[in-house]
């Protein structure tokens, strides 16, 4: 028993390692962010199984697992990740699947319930890759924004658009993870919006390449509706574009962009 006991604090440490470990820049929010809430559902589920085995207590796995999904997210802000009410509800989805495994003997339910929150989602996002080439060169459609934008600082509003709001503490930005990374057939983007502000603002444009390099352009957009068309530099011939970033600079004045819609242009259109 206490050699069990010896090999939950094993258990312990590995389950701290991956939810207390920084992520990557920018894995914190957008598809990736989401993916990983959902992986709370198999990541309690595993560890639930295995503080049964080291206890041999069922009841002890599930209320040690209980305690451990709370302080989860009680903790992670300090390590810089971030916390929420729908991560711990995933991380009790896992618990749960277990109790059914374990109370109910229907480890085939178990096991979809525990993996349906992430393997949903990845359903949702091949579909979404699929829906983005196929409209390629559109990069945003006015019905929706699509699952591969992400603002930051997030939105506060209900809108189903993109929204960049900025204050005067920080900038704002909307990035789009690019599908398909060719655009040297293309000369600039075209872009419609609309300003809620008092004056003039310069929206700044950046393509991020796969070699690490980038290409800034910029635009300036006036109150009210703006149809825009933004172009390469001369002689730039984007090949692997990595991300494609939106972004407006931190000011005192309040300003809100609403991107309506997005595509690339060709030369002589």
């Amino acid at each position: 028993m206490s050699i069990r006991r010896n090999h939950m604090w094993v258990v312990l440490a590995l389950l701290a390692t991956v939810v207390l470990c920084p992520l990557p820049a920018g894995w914190s929010g957008g598809w990736r962010g989401e993916l990983l809430n959902r992986m709370h559902a198999p990541l309690m589920a595993g560890f639930c199984l295995l503080a049964g085995i080291c206890l041999g207590s069922r009841r002890q796995a599930v209320l040690l697992s209980l305690v451990a999904a709370v302080l989860i997210e009680l903790v992670q802000p300090w390590f810089g990740r971030t916390a929420s009410w729908g991560d711990l509800g995933w991380g009790m989805i896992g618990v749960l699947s277990v109790m059914i495994w374990q109370y109910g003997r229907l480890a085939w339910l178990a096991m979809l319930v525990a993996l349906a929150p992430p393997v949903s989602w990845w359903m949702q996002l091949t579909l979404a890759r699929q829906e983005a080439v196929r409209h390629f060169p559109v990069l945003l459609k006015p019905e929706s924004a699509g699952l591969f934008w992400h603002v930051s600082p997030t939105f506060s509003g209900n809108e189903d658009k993109i929204v960049v709001e900025r204050n005067n503490e920080q900038p704002a930005s909307a990035r789009l993870e690019v599908m398909k990374q060719d655009w040297s057939a293309f000369s600039g983007l075209e872009l419609e919006g609309e300003l809620e502000g008092a004056a003039d603002l310069p929206l700044g444009v950046r393509l991020d390449m796969t070699d690490a390099s980038r290409i800034r352009m910029g635009a300036e957009m006036k109150p009210g509706e703006n149809h825009l068309r933004i172009l390469w530099p001369e002689g730039t011939r984007p090949v692997g574009v990595k991300q494609l970033v939106l972004f407006i600079e931190a000011g005192t004045l309040p300003a809100k962009l609403r991107i309506l819609s997005l595509r690339l242009i060709k030369e002589g259109r």
